[in-house]
Parts: C-alpha cells; sequence; structure tokens
C-alpha cells in the first residue's frame, strides 16, 4: 500500500504520517520517506525553501518534479515488499505552485505519470491556525519560546497558505481515494479519521 499526506505548512500532516507509519510498522514491513527528499535535488529545494536560494517559481516546480522521480524510483523499489507512507507528494507540489500564480493544467500535466497512491490525505486546517502552529514550532527550535520569535520558511506566510489551502481543495478529484480530513480536534482523534479513511 503506498499512502501520501498532504497538507499546508502546519496542517500536521508529518505528525499524522508518522503515526500511521507506527501503527502499520508494528503490523507489517511500513517505510516512511518525504518530499523533498534528501538527495542532491532535495538539498537544494531545502536550501531554497529556507530562503538561502533565490529560483524562479517555474525552475522551481521541475527541480521538485525531478526530485520526486528520483523518490519514485525508490518508492517502487519498496512496494513490492513494504508499504510506503510520504510526507508530501504530487499534490503538493501542484497547490504550492497554484499559489504561487503558476497554470493549474501545466502543473498537473507536470506531474502526470507518476505512481497514484492507494490512499491521498490531506490533512486540512485554517491558514490561521496552521500559522500559529508553525510560529510555535519555529520559536521552540530557536529557543525563544516565550517571545514567539524565530524565522519561518519562504512558504509559511498566512495569505500564502490560504491561497495553498483552497487550491488542495480543488484537487481532490486529481486522484482516486482523496480523502479530506480537519485537524482541528485533538492528533488522536484525528489520527482517528486517518484511520477510519483507509479502512473504508
Amino acid at each position: 500500500m503506498f499512502v501520501a499526506f498532504d497538507g499546508i505548512d502546519g496542517s500536521g500532516k508529518s505528525t499524522q504520517a508518522r503515526m500511521l507509519h507506527e501503527y502499520m510498522g508494528g503490523r507489517e514491513k511500513t517505510i516512511l520517506t518525504a518530499e523533498p527528499t534528501n538527495g542532491k535535488i532535495g538539498q537544494l529545494l531545502r536550501s531554497y525553501l529556507r530562503g538561502e536560494e533565490k529560483v524562479d517559481d517555474r525552475t522551481i516546480q521541475l527541480l521538485f518534479v525531478a526530485d520526486r522521480s528520483e523518490h519514485v524510483r525508490e518508492i517502487s523499489s519498496y512496494t513490492s515488499t513494504a508499504s510506503v507512507i510520504s510526507d508530501r507528494y504530487v499534490l503538493s507540489t501542484i497547490a504550492y505552485g497554484m499559489a504561487a500564480g503558476l497554470d493549474k493544467k501545466w502543473l498537473i500535466e507536470l506531474n502526470s505519470g507518476f505512481i497514484v497512491p492507494d490512499h491521498t490525505i490531506i490533512i486540512d486546517v485554517d491558514a490561521n491556525e496552521a500559522m500559529n502552529r508553525v510560529e510555535r514550532r519555529t520559536a521552540k527550535k530557536n529557543g525563544k519560546e516565550k517571545s514567539g520569535a524565530g524565522k519561518t520558511e519562504r512558504f509559511e506566510k498566512r495569505e500564502f497558505l490560504e491561497r495553498v489551502r483552497k487550491a488542495y481543495l480543488s484537487l481532490t478529484e486529481l486522484y482516486p481515494n482523496t480523502h479530506v480530513i480537519r485537524s482541528e480536534e485533538s492528533v488522536g482523534d484525528t489520527f482517528g479519521k486517518v484511520m477510519a479513511a483507509i479502512k473504508e
């Protein structure tokens, strides 16, 4: 089984991906992976997200797709013997590209031909709540929890995340078995909804 988790920054998708990996890992061989990858292209993308590199919007989309091409080859090597859970996949690239003003049809075509997940889980949360979570997380990483200071990544802006969220919700018909799960409740309650969606 191949399950992809997507959602805006601060949605809680990484937490849910890890929880599913722990749950499934107790029952079968399960691989947890993520995009951008840890490969050379993925490292360049992470540098871009931290604001250390300046790259044109269309070029960055091509780099995400190149990174995914390597990622999919890795996924394919696992799926015959294990389940794979990915923290971000195709919908992430398309949604963030749309929010940046790029053409939806071009983005979909650019990302066509990749493995289709058995389940795509979009963890949905309002942009304001997502940014509150991002700011708390960033402050904690920087040891400045009281002041709330800290540096967020390139895409971690309220208005931009709201555009990304709307883009995600417009893409629910792109893949079969795409589930939109709100994450306003506790982490455990949200995970219960994830499990119900997969079992369904």
